[in-house]
């Protein structure tokens, strides 16, 4: 067609044109990565930055009189106006710097060039968000400590890294006093901070975010001086307003979402490996608690998109019939697809199982906020749910050709999972948590733990002494549902007094707050402070509100009237059954 001709007559006379400036541009990439790879400048480079990150701690903190190793935190607030005025790039340029340096060019400079203001530098304003107020810069900082740390033995996720640290380096990131007192605190709260970002695809890059946070969290924590930090912190901020329950909540939020929503796409798309779990939430709250929330919910989110397409395109490469009938194009089209989704499942799996992993570490030793009032039942609700569909007829709709291949492991997150269960079990001296895992009616069985032991108990993965716990565990969970069902028969006929209700959602209230803003509303703290964890705002007026200002109401009627029902139901329970036996 003459048509056709005269097109391709201008894509030759265009490709023509581009080729030279496509050779330019080559050249010019060709002698940037020559400088860029010169050791001796990059030496330079790196000397400079030494410079301004001595410039920059002197300039934020007045007082260290123009010796940056004297810097101390809190910095002054507000920031000094000659900080204040300065543009965030040159933080973003000194990151860049050494993370090329880390990763693609030659390691060992960083031992050549003193790095104790550098270090103090990433320390100092990673912890001060008012001095770098973009989260997304701040995680770029996180991002140049753990290029430092020893590199995971993960094949999948392996990073390009500066490799084993020199002594000096070691002892900055191990035993500065500044580093061990600031470090630990400033990155949970990050975790929590990088939820908002700057960036317009924020919602996916907080994972990546948090996973090299997490990376340094876990690498911290077996190191005595950080870890003692990290309990003194978790105690300090333990509360229903602190900030380490904003990390738990965000936590357990990501843990829920990124583990669900990859295991949700393994079940419906039909592959053929043996896989198991599910969950799903979305709440944000105090640190700790952000924390631990956003690490479930993103774990559940990332492995159910990509094992739902992995599996659609495995069961069609399966079907030798149908896969013969698609043309060529199609065939290259699917298996393009497929290794393209694998490689986010990939992503989404290590994600959703690392915040699992964290999870499992940090509640070792660190349990309160977990077991507070407004985040027990959240924390029971994820367990449980996990494990019903680790351990229930559900797991064999998770089933993927080649796990490994995946970086799939689900008797591991089985074992994290089963050991959050007993670290919180251990800590649990009010039955908290036996009550609430007992009364989450849409996911607990009875039958999940006993299946979960023999899984387990087949692999040798739990000590005897963890078996023991489980067993305890169980018998727990018995007698709490037995009373449960016992209370909810007693009271299944009695109208409860509107007052006595949550206006929300409507279920009777343990402990009554009310609202001192327009609302004059009063709800159940476990519920209003769950709210408050990621929006401290009234939910209907939308005025300010904390966690401190609620005002306790109602308690003492609500127990008496819930004993003298519960006493009268009882006494007819018995009158009743004492008339049958007569007649």
């Amino acid at each position: 067609m003459p048509g056709n001709s005269r097109r391709k007559m201008e894509i030759q006379r265009m490709l023509a044109q581009l080729k030279p400036a496509i050779q330019g541009e080559k050249g010019r990439r060709m002698c940037v990565d020559t400088v860029l790879g010169d050791p001796e400048f990059m030496g330079e480079v790196l000397a400079f930055y030494r410079l301004i990150a001595s410039w920059m701690l002197c300039t934020a903190y007045p007082p260290c009189k123009g010796m940056p190793l004297a810097v101390q935190l809190p910095l002054p607030d507000p920031p000094p106006p000659e900080f204040a005025s300065l543009p965030e790039y040159l933080a973003e340029d000194m990151a860049e710097v050494i993370l090329h340096v880390s990763r693609y060019l030659l390691p060992h400079l960083l031992t050549a060039v003193k790095m104790d203001e550098v270090m103090l530098f990433l320390t100092v304003f990673i912890g001060s968000p008012k001095y770098v107020t973009s989260s997304h810069l701040r995680s770029k900082l996180s991002e140049v400590l753990h290029m430092w740390t020893p590199q995971s033995d993960d094949a999948v996720n392996r990073r390009m890294r500066a490799g084993p640290l020199d002594s000096s380096v070691t002892y900055l990131l191990q035993g500065h006093p500044m580093v061990v007192a600031h470090l630990v605190p400033s990155l949970l709260q990050l975790y929590v901070d990088v939820e908002f970002t700057d960036r317009a695809n924020q919602f996916y890059m907080k994972f990546n975010m948090r996973q090299y946070i997490g990376d340094l969290l876990r690498y911290l924590w077996e190191i005595p001086s950080h870890r003692e930090v990290w309990r003194t912190y978790a105690i300090k901020e333990g509360s229903d307003s602190g900030e380490y329950v904003r990390f738990a909540n965000m936590l357990i939020s990501d843990a829920i979402y990124l583990l669900d929503e990859a295991l949700k796409k393994i079940q419906e798309g039909g592959i053929r490996v043996k896989v198991w779990g599910r969950g799903r939430d979305k709440s944000r709250g105090r640190v700790y608690v952000r924390f631990a929330n956003m690490l479930t919910s993103d774990a559940i989110y990332l492995l159910d998109e990509a094992l739902k397409k992995i599996q659609e395109a495995e069961t069609l490469m399966d079907d030798q019939s149908r896969w013969d009938a698609l043309g060529a194009p199609e065939r290259q089209e699917t298996e393009s697809q497929l290794n393209s989704t694998g490689d986010q499942l990939r992503s989404l799996l290590h994600l959703a199982q690392h915040t699992i992993c964290t999870l499992n570490f940090t509640t070792m030793e660190v349990t309160a906020p977990f077991l507070l009032p407004a985040m027990v039942d959240r924390v029971a609700s994820m367990l449980n749910y996990f494990l019903k569909y680790l351990t229930g007829s559900e797991r064999r709709k998770l089933a993927l050709k080649e796990p490994e291949k995946y970086n799939f492991k689900p008797r591991e997150l089985l074992l994290n999972i089963i050991q959050v269960y007993l670290h919180l079990f251990a800590a649990d001296r009010n039955g908290l948590l036996v009550t609430a895992v007992a009364a989450d009616a849409r996911s607990y069985s009875a039958k999940m733990f006993p299946e979960s032991i023999k899984v387990l108990s087949s692999t040798g993965l739990l000590s005897p002494g963890e078996f023991a716990q489980l067993e305890s565990l169980m018998i727990s969970l018995e007698n709490a549902k037995f009373k449960e069902l016992e209370q909810e028969d007693l009271l299944k006929d009695v109208e409860i007094p509107n007052d006595f209700l949550d206006p929300i959602i409507m279920t009777l209230m343990g402990d009554p707050v009310l609202l001192p803003t327009g609302s004059k509303l009063i709800m159940d703290r476990p519920q209003i402070t769950r709210h408050l964890l990621g929006d401290q705002r009234d939910p209907i007026t939308r005025e300010p509100l904390t966690p401190d200002q609620l005002i306790p109401q109602l308690k003492e009627r609500i127990r008496v009237w819930v004993e003298t029902t519960l006493a009268e139901k009882k006494a007819e329970k018995k009158a009743a059954e004492e008339l049958k036996a007569v007649a």
